[in-house]
């Protein structure tokens, strides 16, 4: 992954899809550079993309299944979590098991920066 890559590019955006993002950081006007205007933000209709910053495992427990709901049968759901942290109780191993539970199967991951971490899932 090279380290000048946008977020449209390390999360496969591509144009002429729509995009959802839920609880997006306070930094996220740094999160959309790089989209280009042929990428639609979505609101209230399904996505081909969804981009989920969650905060902690009670957060994904609760909204899982309304991020798979607005994500398009082909579509992608991109799970974001802050990496490490003592009071960050969300980690690699149990968004990708507690997602397969839901008929979720995982497809990529990557880093985001030096903060953020990504793992993408395809709906089964």
């Amino acid at each position: 992954m090279a380290e000048d890559e946008t977020i449209s590019e390390k999360l496969k955006i591509h144009d002429d899809e729509s995009l959802t993002f839920f609880n997006p950081p306070e930094n996220s006007k740094k999160l959309l550079e790089g989209l280009t205007e042929d990428i639609s933000i979505s609101e209230g209709d399904p996505a081909d993309v969804v981009v989920a910053f969650i905060g902690d495992v009670k957060q994904l427990k609760r909204n899982l299944l309304n991020l798979k709901s607005n994500t398009k049968k082909d579509g992608s759901l991109w799970i974001i979590w802050q990496k490490g942290g003592s009071e960050n109780d969300i980690n690699r191993g149990f968004v990708t098991d507690y997602a397969q539970l839901k008929n979720l199967k995982k497809a990529s991951e990557t880093g985001i920066d030096n903060n953020w971490t990504a793992i993408q899932f395809k709906i089964i």
